[in-house]
């Protein structure tokens, strides 16, 4: 569902190039299967609370990105005037863990939701390492 837009959520069915689509409102229950894994993927629920483990609390990912230095890694790179826009773009991602948690849930199904999944991860990585390079992060 776009940001903003009342009403329930919508499954949407186009043909590229056309312009021609098809959108129909979603059940709750279908909702809930389109966010359930299928084989062999993990639910939308388990990546969440995966990733919530690996980030969240002391010692972890989160703890470099968003405590250290008092206002975290990640704000001190948005305001340093040399932080390359690869870097700042991945700042924006992890910015906080809702932010985090919330692109993780606006996946599209399984496959789409593990991908943002990846992509949040890729992101923490990408800064911590930019942090590393810099000599603001000590490992």
């Amino acid at each position: 569902m776009p940001i903003g837009r009342d009403g329930p959520a919508r499954s949407t069915v186009g043909i590229p190039g056309t312009g021609l689509s098809y959108s129909a409102p979603l059940s709750t229950r279908e909702r809930r299967q389109a966010q359930q894994g299928s084989a062999g993927q993990p639910t939308t629920e388990q990546l969440v609370q995966l990733l919530q483990n690996a980030m969240v609390g002391p010692e972890n990912a989160g703890d470099t990105l968003w405590n250290q230095h008092g206002v975290g890694l990640v704000q001190v790179l948005l305001q340093r005037d040399d932080t390359p826009r690869d870097v700042l773009e991945a700042c924006a991602l992890v910015q906080s863990w809702d932010r985090c948690e919330l692109h993780i849930r606006r996946g599209r199904g399984p496959a789409d939701t593990l991908r943002r999944a990846r992509q949040v991860i890729d992101a923490a990585q990408i800064v911590i390492a930019h942090g590393k390079a810099i000599g603001i992060v000590q490992d």
